[in-house]
């Protein structure tokens, strides 16, 4: 099968996917199996994701935030799943960043992935731990490269870090080779930063 073939076949999939899972999560699942209608809703959002992500459709990413956002909005007292709902909502808000311009969608990514942070669900799971703050130094390293931000680009320096230390209690090398590399490329940024506020600096003196 030639790889555009592929691609269709599984845009094809997801499709189906999203189909199955709308026509299933309905009300009257979630007030009869709530339990089913959370993992429906769960699946719906990954598979809107993945097809936003691959046709690059912000009305299909915005489709998959809010079928996360209805797992935060119906369902309490489960830390772990709250957990989840905002680093997926987090996922879903860096996906839109790829697509939109500005920097509304990584400060909502942040906001989310804080959240997930701040969830019970995340205290005593340190993989959990580790990969909210990989995502939150990316986030950040994001904003701030895109909006010129230093404060940012350390603010994503400091969830690197943070990450990097908590590495060190588990065997993960390739994640600590990742955050490691992540954190050198945001002192590039601000190296780079700081240069050209230099030599802005330079031309306002000499004008």
């Amino acid at each position: 099968m030639q790889p555009n073939c592929k691609h269709k076949s599984r845009s094809r999939n997801l499709e189906q996917a999203v189909q199955a899972y709308m026509a299933a999560g309905g009300s009257d699942t979630r007030d009869r199996w709530p339990v089913l209608w959370t993992a429906i809703q769960v699946n719906l959002g990954n598979a809107l994701q993945a097809l936003g992500e691959r046709k690059g459709s912000i009305v299909l990413l915005v489709e998959a935030v809010a079928a996360y956002r209805s797992i935060v909005q119906y369902v309490n007292g489960d830390d772990q799943i709250q957990w989840a709902a905002h680093y997926n909502i987090g996922n879903a808000h860096i996906a839109l960043s790829k697509l939109q311009s500005g920097s509304a969608s990584l400060e909502s990514a942040i906001t989310a992935y804080q959240t997930a942070l701040a969830s019970h669900g995340i205290r005593s799971d340190t993989i959990k731990f580790i990969a909210v703050h990989h995502n939150l130094g990316n986030a950040f390293r994001m904003l701030g490269e895109r909006m010129r931000s230093r404060e940012a680009l350390h603010q994503a320096l400091h969830f690197y870090h943070a990450g990097l230390r908590a590495i060190r209690t588990v065997d993960a090398p390739v994640q600590r080779e990742l955050f490691n590399r992540n954190i050198q490329r945001t002192h590039d940024s601000v190296r780079e930063l700081q240069e050209q506020s230099k030599v802005s600096n330079l031309m306002q003196e000499s004008g």
